[in-house]
């Protein structure tokens, strides 16, 4: 593994992921993580009540294509179980 992912790697592991504080993992590890590589067109969304973060490649254009990507990691697993597609 690459020294930059497993850096990365003990990072995340590093942040709280108690029920409660996803907050940390999302905002203190993840949300940094985004903001290095996203271009500077994109766009990011908070919303109250949750810790998500929405990466919008195209903000304010409603007439294109839509993709959203939802995913779940805890400590015990940190894998990906299942993959679902959800037409709108």
């Amino acid at each position: 593994m690459p020294k930059e992912t497993f850096s990365f790697m003990r990072d995340l592991l590093a942040a709280p992921s108690p029920v409660g504080y996803e907050g940390a993992m999302t905002f203190g590890v993840l949300q940094p993580r985004f903001e290095s590589f996203m271009p500077k067109g994109w766009g990011m969304h908070r919303y109250t009540g949750n810790a998500s973060l929405v990466l919008d490649t195209a903000p304010g254009e409603t007439d294109k294509l839509t993709v959203l990507v939802i995913g779940h990691a805890d400590k015990i697993r940190m894998q990906v179980r299942s993959l679902s597609l959800i037409h709108i």
